[in-house]
C-alpha cells in the first residue's frame, strides 16, 4: 500500500476525539481508552499545527473542566508531599476516563498512574496553543493556575517515569517537562516568578555537546538499522519492541540537529508502518528484544494498540517540520 498521507493521520485524531473534547490513547483498544493528559496533549498539538485549533481547545477544555473538578485533589496531593505521605492513590493521576473521572481501580488490575511529567506537558502545549492564536478564557486560565501549583510542589518527587516504569526514581525527563511547563505557563499567565529537554521544550540547546552525544547514542543503540526506534535496552513491554512515536521524535530531534536525511529516513518507515486501514500501531514488533515477554503481553492484552493517536500525532509532528 501506498505510505501513510499526514491528512488521514489528522482525519483519525479528528475523528477519535470525544464529544466531550477528551481524546483516548486509543479509540478501540480496550486497555487504552482513558485520557491520558500527556498523549491527548501530543495530539492537540499535532492538530494545532497541522490547523485545527478548534479540536485542540475542545481538547484544553475538556482538561480545564476535569482538574477544575477535581482541583481538591491538588491540595491532598501537595499536603501529602508537604508531610512525607506520597504515594500513587493519593497524587494525581496521569490519566482520567473520558467523562473526566479517576478510573475505578477497585477489583481492577492495579496500573501506574502516577506521572507528573504529564501535568507539565498540559501546561506547555495550552501556551503554545494560546501563542498560536488560541483565546485563553476564564476556564483554562482557572485550570492553569490550578496546575502550575501541582509541578511547584511535587515535580521532584519520585514518582513513574513516562513509560508507567522505575517508581522511586527522579527522572530527568519528568523534571525538565514540568520546569518547561511552568516556564512557558508563567508567561502565559504574567507570573513572571515561574521558572525561567531540546525539542519541543526548548529546556535543552540542540547545539549543546551532550545532546549531540546523547542524539547520537539514541541512534546507535536504540534504533534498528533501517526501522524504528526501542525504549531502551533491555525493554520486555512486547518484547521490547521499535515504538513509532519514538521514531519520529528522533527525527523531529535529527532535523532540527542538521541530520535532515536520518530524519526523512524516520518519517518513511513511520509512514510504511500503517496498516491497511491506514493505522500506526503503538509498537513495531520486529527484531524484538525478548519474544517470551512479547508471547507473554500478546496474551495478556492483545496485539498493540492499533490505531495508537500519539502515533498519528508524531507522524503529523514530523511530516510538518520537515515541511
Amino acid at each position: 500500500m501506498s505510505p501513510l498521507r499526514v491528512e488521514a493521520s489528522v482525519e483519525l485524531l479528528l475523528g477519535s476525539q470525544d464529544a466531550s473534547g477528551a481524546i483516548p490513547a486509543s479509540p478501540v483498544h480496550e486497555v487504552y481508552q482513558f485520557g491520558w493528559l500527556r498523549d491527548g496533549s501530543w495530539c492537540a498539538y499535532a492538530l494545532d499545527v497541522a490547523g485545527h485549533p478548534g479540536a485542540a481547545s475542545r481538547w484544553h477544555h475538556w482538561v480545564a473542566r476535569t482538574l477544575i473538578r477535581h482541583e481538591h485533589r491538588v491540595d491532598e496531593a501537595l499536603s501529602a508531599v508537604a508531610t512525607g505521605q506520597v504515594n500513587g492513590q493519593v497524587m494525581m493521576p496521569a490519566r482520567f476516563t473520558l467523562d473526566g473521572d479517576e478510573e475505578d481501580v477497585v477489583g481492577a488490575e492495579e496500573w501506574p498512574n502516577f506521572q507528573t511529567d504529564c501535568y507539565g506537558f498540559w501546561l506547555w502545549a495550552l501556551a503554545d496553543h494560546v501563542s498560536r492564536g488560541g483565546d485563553l478564557d476564564e476556564e483554562l486560565e482557572r485550570a492553569a493556575r490550578l496546575v502550575v501549583r501541582y509541578p511547584m510542589g511535587a515535580a521532584e518527587v519520585p514518582c513513574f517515569d513516562c513509560w508507567e516504569e522505575n517508581p522511586g526514581l527522579v527522572h530527568t525527563y519528568s523534571v525538565g517537562v514540568n520546569a518547561a511547563g511552568v516556564r512557558d505557563a508563567g508567561e502565559l499567565l504574567g507570573d513572571q516568578a515561574a521558572l525561567g529537554l531540546a525539542v519541543p521544550l526548548g529546556m535543552v540547546d540542540v547545539n549543546d555537546a551532550l545532546f549531540g552525544v546523547m542524539l547520537q547514542r539514541v541512534v546507535s543503540e536504540l534504533r534498528v538499522h533501517g526501522g524504528g526506534v526501542r525504549r531502551y535496552l533491555g525493554d520486555s513491554f512486547h518484547g521490547g519492541s521499535q515504538w513509532l512515536l519514538l521514531a519520529a521524535t528522533l527525527g523531529w530531534c535529527a532535523d532540527v540537529a542538521g541530520q535532515r536525511e536520518l530524519a526523512v529516513e524516520l518519517l518513511d518507515w513511520v509512514t510504511a508502518s500503517a496498516d491497511a486501514e491506514g493505522h500506526l500501531p503503538e509498537q513495531v514488533a520486529e527484531e524484538v528484544q525478548s519474544p517470551h515477554m512479547l508471547a507473554f503481553w500478546r496474551e495478556k492484552w492483545g496485539g498493540t494498540a492499533t490505531p495508537l493517536l500519539w502515533s498519528h500525532a508524531m507522524h503529523i509532528v514530523l511530516s510538518h517540520a520537515l515541511e
